[in-house]
């Protein structure tokens, strides 16, 4: 399963390189459309491949998992002034 994981996630990388090399040869340097219309289509094929790969999102959270937003604060207190601030600040 760690071995699968490792190598979809290398191959994600590697469309997503040639995905961008070919935009940048295809803003930079391409001459002939011919070679125009065959970036286009190795951006499609990479890009096609690359959202097939993504991997599921997790619904359940592993038990070593903390999320932080368990631990954050529900509301805020609502912000005061500066001067009242500084006047209890004064006070105190």
């Amino acid at each position: 399963m760690v071995c699968d994981v490792c190598s979809a996630m290398f191959a994600h990388e590697y469309l997503s390189v040639v995905s961008r090399w070919a935009r940048q040869q295809l803003r930079t340097e391409v001459q002939s459309s011919v070679d125009r219309r065959r970036l286009r289509q190795l951006i499609e094929a990479a890009d096609a491949l690359s959202a097939d790969m993504r991997l599921p999102a997790v619904k359940e959270v592993p038990e070593n998992v903390v999320r932080l937003s368990d631990y954050r604060p529900k509301s805020r207190a609502p912000k005061r002034p500066a001067h009242d601030k500084m006047i209890q600040f004064l006070d105190t």
